[in-house]
């Protein structure tokens, strides 16, 4: 079974094209390493995947269904960024609040964390 199938992916910013044309599949229980110089679009492709950014052209389908769009399979998914931007005011507490406030978590999970008070 195929986990995540790429065909045709491409992504203009203005005049710059950060994709074109990308191609690729991951198979259930494979390994695939996504390696490239800087600007080459390993971070645009991973972000039309998660659907933080939409392509130009080309499709994303994930185990099998229409794509991240679906939520069953973006619910199977996360993207952790190599240089997030936190906000370093944050506390512990309005961080894990901000960063899972997209997901649908158990009501306890969200009002009883397991953090000490004012962390």
């Amino acid at each position: 079974m195929s986990v995540l199938d790429v065909r045709d992916l491409a992504r203009r910013f203005g005049a710059v094209p950060a994709l074109r044309g990308i191609t690729f599949g991951v198979d259930a229980g494979g390994i695939f390493g996504y390696l490239g110089p800087n600007g080459a679009g390993k971070t645009t492709t991973l972000r039309i995947i998660m659907d933080l950014v939409r392509p130009d052209r080309g499709e994303v389908r994930l185990f099998g269904t229409s794509g991240p769009r679906d939520r069953r399979s973006r619910a199977r998914i996360g993207y952790l960024p190599g240089e997030p931007h936190l906000d370093l005011d944050l506390t512990a507490r309005a961080l894990l609040i901000h960063l899972f406030s997209g997901r649908r978590l158990p009501t306890r999970s969200r009002s009883s964390p397991r953090c000490s008070p004012g962390a």
